[in-house]
């Protein structure tokens, strides 16, 4: 069955033909023609780093949006995630236009869906991007914490209808067993094997007292990458397709960890930039894990790129996550981390 929306209304007769105009994965330029009262050619480039979905901004004459298409070749839980960022993303519109794309259109068949958003316009760029090319300056990090603060107030607001689509996918939760294997397969990504006596005492110092907070729903991969400055200088969330519970300092350390606002400001220093009331001791076992996540994501990018230029920068990239990770482990207290020094 093929669903289909477009600007918060049923399309019938354009959903009809999803499933013939969705072939190879790919929609058509036909269909998004279709959808979108687009007029003239469609032009795609690809946006942003490789992911499990592919990102493309499509022009039609003066205009352009944003495609994101998830496929099942590369996500066996692909339908699930496009219903969660679609419901946060008319959500959103709703309650807090401008925190996120406005979504334009969507089609959901049996192997494949995808999503058009609109384009944050030009001159946007990630904040990882911004971070890392201009010593890390305070005005767009204290922007991102504020849009990272105003989606967890939304989510507030929302938690009973949001928290069912947390917990429908065990890779994306937040809970003991979650965690904890995620924390042994990113070793494994940098040839670490932790020895079960040093990751029970691991979790048991670090993920268990975490989790003891009271659960909101995160965005759940804030980092640096899914903030995006615009040209005015105002910051969008994007990427929800992970959303899930846990404490909110797993949100604010994901964003924290990026080496560029460690090295500069510390863990510290951007909890002081958030609105509300931040744990530093969650804050710091919460970096702790990101920063080991990350740095074996990347490990296994590095090694799986066909391109040197490309795999040196991204090993380059999860070295420094390391050098974060063994620094925080170092002023915690935590010695059974599995992280070796550099």
């Amino acid at each position: 069955m093929v669903g289909s929306l477009n600007r918060g209304s049923p399309v019938g007769p354009v959903a009809d033909q999803g499933r013939a105009l969705m072939r190879g994965g790919h929609p058509s330029d036909g269909l998004l023609a279709a959808l979108l009262g687009a007029c003239g050619a469609i032009v795609r480039e690809p946006l942003g780093e490789r992911t499990r979905h592919q990102v493309q901004r499509i022009r039609a004459g003066r205009r352009s949006w944003v495609l994101k298409t998830y496929r099942r070749e590369t996500d066996e839980h692909f339908a699930h995630r496009f219903r969660r960022e679609e419901r946060v993303l008319t959500l959103l519109a709703a309650s807090a236009p401008g925190l996120a794309p406005a979504l334009e259109a969507g089609v959901i068949g049996t192997d494949q869906a995808f999503l058009v958003m609109d384009d944050l316009g030009v001159g946007a760029a990630s904040l990882h991007r911004v971070l890392s090319g201009s010593g890390c300056p305070i005005e767009p990090l204290a922007k991102a914490v504020a849009a990272l603060a105003e989606w967890h107030a939304f989510t507030a607001d929302l938690h009973d209808l949001l928290a069912a689509f947390c917990q429908s996918i065990v890779l994306d939760r937040n809970d003991r067993e979650t965690l904890a294997r995620r924390h042994l397969l990113a070793l494994r990504r940098i040839g670490v094997e932790l020895p079960a006596a040093k990751a029970r005492s691991f979790a048991g110092r670090v993920i268990d007292p975490l989790l003891e907070s009271a659960p909101r729903v995160l965005h759940n991969s804030a980092n640096a990458l899914n903030f995006v400055v615009r040209a005015d200088g105002s910051v969008a969330l994007i990427d929800f397709e992970t959303i899930s519970l846990g404490p909110l300092e797993i949100d604010l350390g994901e964003l924290a960890i990026h080496p560029a606002v460690f090295g500069r400001h510390g863990l510290a220093g951007t909890a002081a930039l958030y609105p509300g009331d931040v744990d530093p001791e969650a804050l710091a076992r919460a970096g702790l894990l990101r920063a080991i996540d990350s740095c074996g994501a990347l490990a296994r990018q590095a090694r799986q790129d066909p391109d040197p230029e490309s795999a040196g920068k991204l090993d380059r990239r999860a070295r420094r996550y390391r050098e974060v990770a063994i620094q925080i482990a170092e002023e915690i207290g935590v010695d059974d981390c599995g992280i070796p020094a550099a």
